[in-house]
């Protein structure tokens, strides 16, 4: 057993000599990448039928030149929910617009930009005192938002 203990110590110790300062590297330099501006958006609402009746179970995500968002579900009473990670330096340019995309047993329902959507309410991540709250802000700044009900259906 001796012999086991000191022979794991070795090899832990090398181990640790030559992986260390990757490790560390790594720790320092990631954290500084991740950070680099990438702002994000919590987008909430909910989506109901042309008769204001809450749809539940539809499958939402935000696509834009960053990927796809997670996606989540509407919630019984329609609300959702969304994290959206915006790209770096988001701009209005067409292939870093952001388009909310709804789907319904596999259908696609909705796709809209996500800055035609009408705001309920913004708290932007920073704003100026004289800044408004409005799409262009939130894109490029993030924070939290929330959109007036979405309509599925004729």
């Amino acid at each position: 057993m001796r012999i086991l203990v000191q022979f794991l110590a070795e090899n832990v110790r090398s181990w640790t000599r030559r992986v260390g300062p990757i490790v560390v590297a790594a720790l320092l330099i990631f954290p500084t990448l991740a950070s680099d501006s990438t702002q994000v958006l919590l987008l909430s609402g909910k989506i109901v039928n042309p008769a204001g009746a809450a749809l539940p179970g539809c499958v939402l995500s935000v696509v834009s030149s960053f990927g796809r968002s997670a996606p989540t579900f509407s919630q019984g009473d329609g609300s959702f929910q969304l994290e959206v990670a915006l790209p770096p330096g988001s701009s209005s340019v067409a292939s870093s617009i952001p388009f909310l995309e709804v789907y319904w047993n596999k259908e696609l329902m909705y796709r809209q930009p996500v800055a035609s959507l009408t705001i309920e309410s913004a708290l932007p991540k920073s704003q100026t005192a004289s800044g408004p709250t409005d799409w262009a802000n939130l894109l490029h700044d993030g924070g939290r938002v929330e959109v007036k009900p979405i309509r599925l259906g004729r």
